[in-house]
């Protein structure tokens, strides 16, 4: 029997984070504490071997499923997943409105100093910025939004019984009866101690000192590295500094304008939404306004 009964497969911007941090609360439901160590969508990562994935699970006790949630496993190679966890697995991916997500994901850059051009710039397809971590921001930023794509691959290798398909206007608007469906396709006991509260909300560095440092490249990066060989340390460390140095932001600072939201939306996203609708069985209305 494999160690992971579920993945969750993003996608990013999309709610992943709110939905690890309730499921974890469900007492038949294992998941790591941590989220998104990137196993099957990074290379680098995935060279470290299956044990090192599976070390993640190894406090699992008297749950009856494990799960990871991840906010990029969709744009993973699905043979990866077979090779390591084989066939026999439940999928679910939580989707946001294409134009909505990718203009969330820039500011996710932004905060980041991954990027530096304009929204408009981004989402060009001609675009690049070789200096950055993100050289090619049309891929995370517009490709990635176009949901259909990915799921074709999936299948693939899986069958559409095994994928349960959420939105995340569904889930912002009623979280419990979102969990209801989650637990019915997972097919464990309704849980009704969840503890709600908002994960991952819009938030704006306190400094921009602290912010560089924690994102590019620094000689004390350099110095802690060293100190902190473990990877999982270092990053326990990171988010703990991040969380220290933001603050929230005004809900309107990160709103996509109408006009460039139906733009966007009409340019690159309306075929592909079409054909989700057709592959999902979704009716994507949240989508339509």
């Amino acid at each position: 029997m494999s160690n992971v009964d579920f993945l969750c497969l993003g996608a990013p911007k999309s709610g992943t984070t709110s939905l690890h941090d309730l499921l974890i609360q469900h007492p038949d439901i294992f998941l790591p504490s941590e989220k998104d160590f990137h196993y099957f969508d990074d290379d680098k990562v995935y060279a470290r071997g299956l044990d090192w994935y599976l070390d993640y699970f190894n406090s699992r006790t008297i749950e009856k499923i494990a799960g990871d949630v991840a906010a990029n496993y969709l744009y993973a190679d699905p043979a990866r997943v077979v090779e390591s966890l084989g066939k026999d697995l439940k999928f679910i991916i939580i989707m946001r409105h294409p134009a909505d997500r990718a203009y969330s994901y820039y500011l996710h850059f932004k905060r980041r100093l991954s990027l530096h051009g304009t929204f408009e710039e981004c989402i060009s397809i001609d675009y690049q910025e070789p200096d950055s971590e993100v050289s090619y921001p049309y891929e995370p930023i517009v490709k990635w939004s176009k949901y259909n794509e990915y799921i074709r691959t999936f299948l693939q290798y899986f069958d559409k019984e095994q994928f349960l398909f959420l939105t995340f206007e569904s889930f912002v608007q009623d979280q419990s009866k979102t969990l209801k469906e989650i637990e019915e396709f997972l097919s464990v006991d309704h849980f009704s101690g969840y503890q709600f509260a908002s994960s991952n909300r819009a938030f704006k560095p306190k400094s921009k000192q602290v912010n560089a440092l924690l994102y590019k490249r620094n000689p004390i990066k350099k110095v802690l590295r060293k100190m902190l060989p473990n990877f999982e340390s270092r990053h326990r460390l990171k988010q703990f500094i991040i969380k220290l140095n933001s603050k929230k932001a005004d809900d309107n600072e990160f709103k996509l304008s109408a006009d460039l939201r139906m733009a966007l939306t009409k340019a690159e996203f309306e075929n592909s939404i079409l054909d989700l609708k057709e592959l999902t069985g979704l009716d994507l209305l949240e989508w339509k306004s």
